[in-house]
């Protein structure tokens, strides 16, 4: 997100934090789509009652199910199955949806048909209470959520690696006539993963998150619109990174037990205005999880808009962002299974950004606008890997900086029979680590992305989607050494079969790889059979048959692709 690396964009499920948002390496996400409501997304300048992280908020507010009957559905594709009930319950309402994985066919067609052993489940619970009876005014939800992962191999010389989520949260929401709205939240969140190596030479990790929050908002409106919002937050986090360090031992680099964050927020909104609107707070951190630098944190926001005419209107914002939990990530790496989270230890201090955003709307009417916002990003105290450590009492993180700039595009056409949507991005992204100077393997220069949507002919849907990225940063091979490597073997007086290849690297991130783009194609139809609703979908992936580079093997030289041209089918049948 403009310049962000993944753990700098907090994923919340109605307001409780997941750690691990994806399924397969990336390839899904782990909320079905089928229980999804809304979808905020905040990309940079966010308001006070956000924090925890240095670039966006991704916000998925789940749907309560049906309070006046009860319905349920079962999809197949060709990699998964799932499962979804819904319908009232007491004096409210339930649904449950589930998915498990059961064919590798199309990750081994994403890797070239090298095995991946991919297998998954996700599960979510949601039940909703209101009565105006014994709780006028009120609604409670509980939901929960678990997932998890396995990347199992039969293979002594390839990595094994698994991770899960799991959360539980208890939501208490409540209107007055005042009018004056205030929410209760209590909630855990869990994260685990583990990487266990073999004979593959990949150092082990293994990390564990446990994450209790207790939140209380309360927002007033007054008569003129204008908004008085007030907020606390209490979390307790406990973090444990088991890492093998440069000189072979294993270490917990995370702080030892828990560590507790109270923060506060408070922010106006003045919304008086027809043509102006503006938001104005900042957040207090009274105690941090780290015990870097000071314990108090101010961060102050501030956003604006203001519409000149039907056609034109102007928006900025500008934010200060600290973010005390964090995961390592290693630019050498040619493949990521997942980021472990951590802690940032005491003898540094939490990281921080700075955001200044600017753009404007023109709208032509009701069917075309157009949005350009420009922006730029800093952050100091980036935590990463000390590579220059050489005694066991070095430190095994050292602060870094980066930042980040650009232009983002998009362009909207609505209309009866279609609907058209492009956007650009171009921008810049550099980090000083270690005192080097680099792009991260996140820094694409340009994006762009094109989406037609239309109406065939009596409920038949189409859609036609082309993407296009500029090559990513790289880390080029410049040769290979042989390792010795001592395993625990029967013959003690044996080296043979011990030697690794092991590659020597050269500059980082100095090469690209080759530029991505690829068209996707679907076609989609509803229908109804008695009481029965039915869709049947059928997409094809990569329709020109691009290949797109996906890693270049280090052992081998061999280079992997992407998707090939792929044809794919869902079938859902809902009751």
């Amino acid at each position: 997100m403009r310049g962000g690396a993944s753990n700098q964009n907090q994923f919340l499920l109605d307001d409780i934090a997941i750690y691990n948002p994806f399924h397969a390496l990336g390839l899904f996400g782990t909320i079905d789509p089928e229980v999804v409501n809304n979808v905020e997304l905040h990309i940079g300048g966010y308001s006070a009652e956000h924090e925890g992280r240095l670039s966006s908020v991704i916000k998925m507010f789940t749907k309560d199910g049906n309070k006046n009957e009860y319905h349920g559905l079962a999809s197949s594709s060709l990699m998964s199955g799932k499962a979804l009930v819904q319908g009232p319950v007491w004096d409210g309402s339930f649904i449950v949806s589930g998915r498990k994985s059961f064919s590798n066919k199309i990750l081994n067609t994403f890797l070239n048909e090298n095995d991946m052993p991919i297998d998954f489940y996700d599960l979510f619970v949601k039940l909703n209470y209101t009565s105006e009876k014994f709780f006028p005014n009120a609604k409670f939800s509980v939901i929960g959520f678990s997932s998890g992962d396995n990347i199992i191999n039969n293979n002594s010389r390839i990595a094994d690696v698994k991770w899960s989520n799991n959360a539980l949260g208890f939501t208490w929401f409540q209107f007055t006539e005042i009018p004056l709205f205030y929410t209760i939240q209590i909630s855990y969140s869990e994260f685990n993963g583990e990487l266990t190596p073999n004979k593959s030479g990949i150092k082990p990790v293994k990390n564990n998150v446990k994450d209790y929050t207790g939140k209380f908002d309360l927002s007033y409106v007054f008569s003129n619109k204008d908004e008085i919002v007030f907020g606390t937050k209490i979390n307790e986090i406990q973090t444990n990174l088991f890492l093998q360090n440069s000189i072979g031992e294993i270490k917990n680099i995370g702080p030892d037990g828990a560590n507790a964050n109270i923060s506060l927020y408070l922010k106006y909104k003045m919304l008086r205005f027809d043509n102006f609107n503006l938001d104005v707070g900042s957040r207090l951190n009274l105690i941090g999880l780290s015990r870097g630098g000071t314990n108090k944190f101010f961060e102050p926001r501030l956003s604006l808009s203001y519409i000149f005419s039907d056609y034109f209107s102007f928006k900025s914002a500008f934010g200060v962002y600290i973010q005390e939990i964090t995961t390592l990530s290693d630019e050498d790496e040619v493949i990521t299974y997942f980021e472990p989270w951590f802690i940032t230890p005491n003898y540094l201090s939490p990281a921080r950004s700075t955001h200044y955003i600017s753009g404007f709307q023109w709208k032509n009417g009701q069917n075309i606008s157009i949005d350009v916002e420009g922006y730029y990003k800093s952050v100091t105290n980036l935590p990463g890997l000390n590579e220059k450590k050489i005694y066991i009492t070095d430190n095994e993180l050292v602060s870094g900086s980066s930042k980040s700039y650009g232009v983002d595009f998009l362009f909207r056409f609505d209309h009866s029979i279609f609907n058209f949507t492009t956007s650009f991005s171009h921008g810049y992204v550099t980090t000083n680590l270690n005192d080097l100077e680099y792009s991260p393997r996140y820094d694409i220069r340009n994006s762009l992305k094109t989406i037609l949507d239309f109406n065939v002919y009596k409920g038949w849907n189409a859609s036609l989607t082309w993407v296009y990225y500029s090559g990513v940063p790289f880390t080029l091979v410049t040769s290979y050494y042989e390792k010795l490597h001592f395993d625990n073997s029967e013959d003690k007086f044996s080296l043979l079969g011990s030697q690794i290849v092991t590659p020597l690297l050269g500059e980082r991130n100095a090469a690209r790889l080759p530029e991505y783009h690829r068209m996707d194609f679907s076609i989609s139809k509803q229908f109804n059979i008695y009481d029965i609703n039915f869709y049947l979908s059928f997409s094809i992936i990569n329709v020109y048959d691009r290949a797109n580079i996906f890693y270049f093997n280090r052992d081998t030289g061999e280079r992997v692709n992407m998707l090939p041209f792929l044809p794919t089918a869902i079938i859902k049948v809902e009751l």
